[in-house]
């Protein structure tokens, strides 16, 4: 058994240098004087440099360190670090643990990746473009004092910064302030596939110590269960301990490596887990991150519909990040990279035509999704070119489901009938499988009883079914569907009575089924809607049932009921009232406009976020179509300004930027917003402008538009924010870049220069200009410009306040505030309530921007909370 040579230099600790001083104030020599470095040096027997630099903290060989402290009369731990002194020995027991996590890593990948793989060639495999995330603020709840004019403004997703995926690793993951870290969004959005991108990454940049767990497989196991009874075993075949106590020697390890905060748990799955409701898997995996588990970051995954399923989320403390849908380019470069991998570039060039067709609205959209985008691109392979292009996502998968039996046919043929008496076992199993604890995880006696044992191993060998794991105490081996949404398909598919979703007994709910208000339900029920085999009127008689749904509990079900009906005429556009219903959510979002009033009239709490939400899920055309011809005229026409109109077409102008990608009515829209010459709407230009870039870069149609705007614009601060975002969203845009400079000129007004100058410092080119202005404009005689012109430079183009809200200002108040905030040292002084008003405001607005991640910040927050008296 090998050991590790100890150093040969050492040094005194913080506590032993304090220590060493401590005995030569106190000593003496034989004369009776005090000790110096001298003296003890000659008692040492070594060089008195030696002795200073030991006593300043150097490194000093073992000999001389031991002499030096028994020369003091003292003991070499108390001055030297017990640990450095007799470091622990490395024998051929030591583990690598970082070598053994990536190689169990990699046996998961090679796994998970022959489960992935849907076509023989499996080029989906090799085509990977990056996924955008979302920083998500928690959700807001309203409270009960709200106004009702205000009610309908909410903000239950904000968007506070994009990242591509080398951005999320490097600003997020590498610096390791994100000790939890939870990334949401839609089936097959691609959150498997990024979390296996950042345990390698974590892994080969020798970040720390990657582990895997996919939570379905818990099976009610703890964490710490699967980790000693699953993940160990597995590991154990990479470890070289002596014979005795292996496993214990090992686990005893590893939980070293967690108490140290060197592992990264990296939980796939929340919404997988064996539990009876999200928030019973929510409040599981809350509850097992302690001991000596709450040292290690946690990266995990969950859906959307999970994650939002209850009031107040149980894993509070974790940085929420969204899922970002493809965007069109990005669906451009999937298809011709796929196809060029299997070598049919022509066929992917005649699927994007076929995609850019009018009409084809609804499959564009359903293909940003990663996992529908690959489907398409496998069906599209194979089948005829005169293929129509599906239009709901039960099209899309059925028609996959025909590809997948013709691929196979060759290795494992199947009759039609032996095709159609599997599906329908699937989709029982399918059935059973949601509708019980086990949910995505079945076992092989579960599946057996469920289709019988002659479909089971049909299905098995064909690929529907795949083992994944098996059961520590019995050894059965665990199923799963090759992906979650197809389990989800086949139920749907198993569905034909749509009281199967919800049968109301209104005297005695006990007796009723009431699915449609259970979250692992909600897609199944999408799925079944988008059903090509299904009669129209059964549908339509299923969502009019959801519109009329009465609960006699104050409407709290009945609007759940109403907004479940909202979402479904994505996948069932063909509903008679779909025009009406979404008119009707988007009445709910912004309340009604009073003529006489000017006003407009909100609805209560919380109708208009869970209208919101809703709209957002529904068919997005008709949804971008009612707020631009419902709402932006309201607000554009007004015959006044009022604050609750302004606030309504900053909502619209939101919504648009969330749901309007290349739409031309959403881009036709924002302009109009931009074009308001109403001196009050200057937020409402600066959303409009800002929704505009995040769905319009490089279109051409808004670049038009914003052109033409820019040649008839008459109003300089909408001239301002026309130049700014054209050289956004069309970078290099010679008319916005000599309009902005043009602007910027010493001979325009200050204000002009300096709205100018915050437009352009997001603009490469115009950047270095847009700093100079400001920094000019800084000397400015006028209070106000140079207050706003210095807080610009300060915190960049997201400074809060804009300058025409200043008019209210006083220059003295300027002046104080001004004074206020250079005196201060911090921002949390500015909180005090002895400091001016307007400087405490912007020391608020700041830390919100800023420090809102910050716990050393929150928890001066909340000291100042609790000693507060205003």
């Amino acid at each position: 058994m090998s050991q590790t040579r100890k150093p040969r230099s050492v040094r005194a600790t913080e506590e032993g240098r304090y220590k060493l001083q401590q005995a030569k104030a106190a000593g003496r020599d034989d004369d009776g004087k005090p000790l110096t470095y001298e003296r003890i040096a000659e008692r040492a027997r070594v060089d008195k440099k030696t002795v200073e630099r030991f006593f300043r903290g150097e490194a000093k060989d073992r000999d001389s360190v031991v002499a030096i402290v028994q020369a003091l009369g003292l003991e070499i731990t108390e001055v030297v670090d017990p640990k450095e002194w007799n470091p622990p020995q490395q024998t051929s027991d030591a583990i690598d643990w970082h070598e053994v996590c990536g190689k169990v890593l990699a046996q998961q990948q090679e796994f998970q990746r022959l489960r992935r793989q849907a076509t023989e060639r499996g080029f989906e495999l090799n085509v990977y473009v990056p996924l955008g995330l979302v920083e998500r603020k928690q959700q807001q709840r309203w409270g009960g004092d709200v106004p009702l004019e205000e009610v309908y403004q909410l903000t239950e997703e904000v968007i506070t910064k994009e990242y591509d995926n080398d951005k999320f690793l490097t600003e997020v993951i590498e610096p390791g302030k994100s000790r939890r870290i939870a990334i949401i969004g839609e089936p097959g959005a691609g959150k498997t596939t990024l979390q296996e991108k950042i345990a390698v990454w974590i892994h080969d940049k020798n970040k720390g110590l990657p582990i895997c767990i996919p939570l379905g497989g818990l099976q009610g196991k703890s964490l710490e269960d699967y980790l000693l009874q699953i993940w160990l075993k597995a590991a154990l075949r990479f470890i070289e301990l002596d014979a005795s106590g292996v496993e214990a020697k090992a686990f005893a390890s590893l939980k070293q490596q967690f108490r140290e905060g060197k592992v990264w748990l990296l939980l796939d799955g929340v919404d997988e887990m064996a539990a009876t409701s999200p928030v019973e898997a929510l409040a599981t995996i809350k509850e097992q991150l302690t001991d000596w588990l709450v040292e290690a970051r946690v990266v995990l995954t969950c859906r959307l519909n999970v994650w939002d399923a209850n009031v107040t989320n149980m894993l509070t403390g974790f940085e929420t990040y969204r899922t970002l849908e493809f965007k069109p380019e990005q669906v451009e470069d999937f298809i011709r990279h796929w196809f060029a991998c299997a070598e049919e570039s022509q066929r992917g060039e005649e699927l994007l035509k076929k995609l850019e067709e009018t009409g084809k609205e609804r499959i564009r959209e359903l293909v940003r999704n990663p996992l529908r985008l690959s489907l398409l691109c496998q069906t599209s392979y194979v089948l005829p070119v005169d293929e129509p292009l599906p239009e709901t996502k039960a099209a899309l998968y059925e028609r996959f489901t025909r590809y997948f039996y013709e691929w196979k046919q060759e290795q494992h043929p199947t009759t039609r009938t032996e095709r159609r008496q599997l599906n329908q076992a699937l989709g029982e199993l399918a059935k059973a499988g949601i509708n019980s604890k086990v949910r995505f995880r079945l076992g092989e006696d579960f599946a057996c009883d469920v289709m019988g044992e002659p479909l089971f191993d049909l299905a098995c060998r064909l690929g529907w079914l795949n083992l994944v794991d098996r059961e520590a105490k019995t050894d059965e081996a665990v199923y799963a569907f090759f992906h979650p949404t197809f389990q989800e398909y086949f139920a749907a598919c198993a569905i034909n009575n749509w009281h199967d979703f919800l049968n109301h007994v209104p005297d005695n709910p006990m007796l009723g089924t009431y699915r449609i208000f259970e979250q692992q339900w909600t897609e199944v029920i999408m799925l079944w809607l988008g059903r090509l085999d299904l009669e129209r009127e059964y549908k339509e008689e299923f969502i009019q049932t959801l519109l009329e749904f009465e609960d006699r509990c104050g409407g709290f079900y009945s609007f759940r009921a109403y907004f479940l009906a909202v979402v479904s005429i994505a996948e069932f556009g063909d509903f008679s009232d779909a025009d009406a219903v979404v008119k009707q959510t988007v009445e709910w979002i912004f309340g009604i406009f009073d003529d006489t009033k000017q006003v407009w009239i909100g609805y209560l709490n919380p109708v208009p976020w869970l209208a919101q939400n809703a709209l957002l899920g529904t068919d997005l055309n008709r949804a971008i179509k009612t707020v631009a011809q419902k709402i932006i005229p309201a607000v554009t026409n007004a015959a006044q300004y009022s604050p609750s109109t302004q606030d309504a077409a900053i909502r619209a102008a939101e919504i648009l930027g969330l749901v309007g990608t290349d739409s031309s009515e959403a881009i036709n829209a924002l302009i109009k917003l931009i074009n308001i010459e109403n001196s009050h709407f200057v937020l409402v230009r600066s959303q409009a402008a800002e929704s505009l870039v995040k769905i319009a870069i490089g279109n051409k149609k808004a670049i038009a538009g914003l052109t033409s705007l820019l040649l008839s614009v008459k109003e300089k601060q909408v001239l301002i924010t026309v130049a700014g975002t054209l050289g956004k969203i069309d970078p290099g845009n010679s008319s916005a870049i000599n309009y902005l400079l043009e602007l910027m000129q010493p001979s325009q007004s200050e204000e002009t220069r300096l709205g100018a100058a915050c437009c352009s410092l997001e603009i490469d080119v115009v950047k270095s200009t847009a700093i100079s202005t400001l920094n000019e404009l800084r000397l400015s005689q006028d209070k106000g410009v140079s207050w706003y012109a210095n807080m610009v430079l300060q915190q960049g183009s997201v400074f809060t306040i804009e300058y025409d809200q200043l008019d209210t200002v006083s220059s003295d108040d300027i002046k104080a505030a001004e004074e206020c905030w250079n005196q201060s040292s911090s921002l949390i002084e500015l909180l005090s309530e002895d400091k001016h008003e307007l400087a405490r405001q912007e020391a608020i607005w700041t830390l919100e921007k800023y420090a809102s991640s910050n716990p050393e910040t929150i928890t001066t927050l909340i000291k100042e909370l609790y000693i507060s008296e205003n």
